[in-house]
């Protein structure tokens, strides 16, 4: 399994659509300090891992987009990933 793109919307620190494309091989992920890196990689630890409950869900999610949210009945929180399938190579 290859993870070719990840979208997160309103997650933790990623606000609106962000979309990641990855490439086969090895994917540089670089920024600054506070950029969102490590919330990237907690974003796939959570779609991979996590238990689904609805209050623990709310803690992935800033207190301003809380307050921004209320303002915005269709407000959604998402983390997608796509993944490519491969035969195992002999």
């Amino acid at each position: 399994m290859i993870i070719t793109k990840i979208n997160l919307k309103n997650f933790l620190c990623y606000y609106d659509e962000n979309e990641f494309i990855l490439t086969k091989g090895t994917n540089l992920i670089i920024g600054h300090n506070g950029s969102g890196k490590t919330k990237l990689f907690e974003a796939l630890d959570w779609f991979f891992q996590y238990e689904f409950t609805g209050s623990s869900l709310l803690s992935l999610v800033t207190e301003k987009r809380k307050k921004d949210a209320k303002n915005e009945p269709d407000s959604k929180f998402t983390v997608a990933v796509t993944v490519e399938f491969q035969e195992p190579s002999s």
